[in-house]
């Protein structure tokens, strides 16, 4: 699950949430990130090949699912599912199946993931990272 911890801008041009069909027997949970396919949302995972466009509000498993854009300057947390030690700041990194942990595995291959920011403090899995999506 991602956390938004900062906007780098101050919010300066950061739409505000918005209801958006959600793909068919899909649930999705607060702070998964998803993306626009084919006009409906769809959580992204590690076999993603689309960055994140939007940000999942509430858990839902209605027909329109209420979500926040997501902007390059917005910075969040989110558990790692592996240990850091082998991590490089500046390297985009695949989300876990379930999208709610980011994995040691570098993105390749048209695969999109989040890309690390910081590290600090991160010793093990379970622990947090900054990462960004751009």
């Amino acid at each position: 699950m991602l956390h938004l911890i900062k906007i780098l801008n101050g919010r300066i041009g950061v739409p505000e949430p918005e209801r958006i069909t959600l793909a068919s027997n899909v649930t999705v949970k607060y702070g998964m990130p998803v993306s626009i396919v084919g006009g409906v949302l769809t959580p992204v995972t590690s076999t993603s090949t689309a960055l994140p466009t939007h940000l999942v509000l509430k858990d839902s498993t209605e027909k329109e699912v209420l979500a926040a854009r997501l902007s390059p300057e917005m910075l969040f947390e989110i558990k790692l599912s592996a240990d850091p030690a082998s991590m490089t700041v500046g390297t985009e990194y695949l989300l876990s199946a379930d999208g709610d942990t980011l994995s040691a595995t570098a993105a390749s291959g048209g695969k999109r993931g989040a890309i690390l920011v910081d590290k600090t403090g991160a010793r093990a899995a379970g622990d947090t990272v900054c990462v960004a999506f751009r």
